[in-house]
């Protein structure tokens, strides 16, 4: 009896240590599977080469997601969702693209993508951010393809309604045309005159065809009336011959009386000719002079701009780390500390008001305790917060990733992102 007691208890120690060891895994697991589509935004590490959480190296050549908190609850531990696929589409364009979980989001409504998936599924890289579904099944995701292939179809079929309108309406002009040619060669018979050529009038009609067809028909009759009024001329000349004849012999003899003035007339032509030509070659070298001077004008211009170009960012260089540098163009978003060290090594609760720098401006931690000062574009609410962080999952280098204390001074929580200025002081 004591050796059956013995045993019994033996195996609930067991397990109990078995039990312990399951509860104290890092590992977080997912109750149930998601089978439907979840919409979120997209936006992509601006960083890669680090260790995301479930101890894959981000990189940005490589199809990779990091899931919204929404679906993965800590994005600090490392998921059962590690290492499976997951489905995002583009619901406007129907770009769809399979990524692998790599990494968890430290916010609800947006889903951080590799570069190349997040250029696939149609994103700008500049804008940073792309409207998107998401889903972990093929079946869901299938549903999604679906729908947008239906307004992407819906879209063409717009398109081409227009387009056989336009035609339609094309055609229609066409015919006009044709009609208003056939009645302008029906009422455009040319006519025998005796008088001198009259310019006809012409309505000008509304389209390039029918201009075309009317200038024929007015070419044909000018034609009709040139020959009549030539046949006329030709009797003329017949007739004034004679008289021609006569007057020749008079014509000659004005024409030796003028010869003497005509040469002079050529010879001082000649002279001004040349005098013209001379003046005209002063003009051009002095142009040329110009011309020579303004290159050596422009190319002193460009050297003195490069110069002040240069300065320019030697100064921006210099500043970036002693204040004055304004960083615009980029967004702030908030992140909760859940009792973790930043990497600039301090523990600080949410309420604190500090900031995380993307990596690249965070430069090894050259900037940890520096203070900032940032401002809502938007509303020109401003805040002063301290470097305690960096944050690799930034959209660009003059982004911020602020406590949730720092975040809800200038927006809500609900707002997830905004865009701001700011700089070191």
């Amino acid at each position: 009896m004591l050796t059956l007691c013995a045993s019994l208890c033996a195996c609930l120690w067991a397990l109990a240590c078995a039990w312990r060891r399951t509860a104290g895994s890092a590992v977080e697991t997912r109750s149930t599977e998601s089978t439907d589509a979840v919409e979120t935004t997209a936006i992509w590490w601006a960083e890669d080469g680090w260790v995301g959480a479930c101890g894959s190296t981000i990189d940005n050549d490589k199809l990779q997601v990091g899931l919204p908190l929404s679906i993965y609850t800590d994005a600090d531990a490392k998921s059962s969702l590690c290492g499976t696929k997951a489905y995002a589409t583009n619901p406007a364009t129907g770009a769809s693209v399979t990524v692998t979980v790599v990494d968890g989001s430290d916010r609800d409504a947006f889903t951080t993508f590799s570069k190349s998936a997040y250029l696939a599924l149609g994103g700008d890289a500049d804008v940073g951010m792309l409207p998107i579904k998401l889903s972990l099944s093929k079946e869901a995701n299938s549903a999604v393809l679906a729908a947008a292939a239906a307004v992407v179809d819906d879209d063409k079929t717009s398109s081409t309604k227009d387009s056989s309108s336009s035609s339609k309406a094309v055609v229609a002009a066409s015919s006009s045309s044709e009609d208003a040619e056939s009645s302008v060669a029906a009422t455009s018979a040319p006519a025998k005159t005796t008088a001198a050529p009259v310019a006809s009038t012409t309505v000008a009609p509304t389209s390039s065809f029918d201009s075309e067809s009317a200038a024929a028909a007015a070419a044909a009759s000018s034609k009709a009336s040139a020959k009549a009024y030539q046949s006329e001329q030709a009797a003329i000349l017949a007739a004034s011959q004679a008289s021609a004849a006569a007057e020749s012999s008079q014509a000659a003899a004005a024409a030796a009386s003028s010869q003497a003035a005509a040469e002079a007339a050529a010879s001082s032509s000649a002279a001004a000719a040349a005098a013209a030509s001379s003046q005209a070659a002063e003009q051009a070298a002095a142009s040329a002079a110009a011309a020579s001077s303004s290159k050596a004008a422009a190319a002193a211009a460009s050297a003195s701009a490069a110069a002040a170009a240069a300065e320019k960012e030697k100064e921006n260089s210099s500043s970036a780390s002693s204040g004055g540098h304004v960083y615009s163009g980029g967004y702030a978003t908030y992140y909760t500390q859940n009792g973790v060290a930043g990497n600039c090594g301090d523990v600080n609760p949410d309420s604190a008001y500090i900031v995380a720098l993307p990596t690249a401006t965070y430069a090894g931690g050259s900037h940890c305790g520096q203070k900032v000062r940032l401002t809502r574009t938007s509303t020109g609410k401003t805040i002063t917060a301290m470097v305690a962080d960096s944050c690799p999952t930034c959209v660009n280098n003059s982004c911020l990733d602020l406590s949730v204390a720092a975040f809800t001074a200038i927006a809500t929580e609900e707002e997830g992102m905004v865009e701001i200025t700011w700089e070191f002081i």
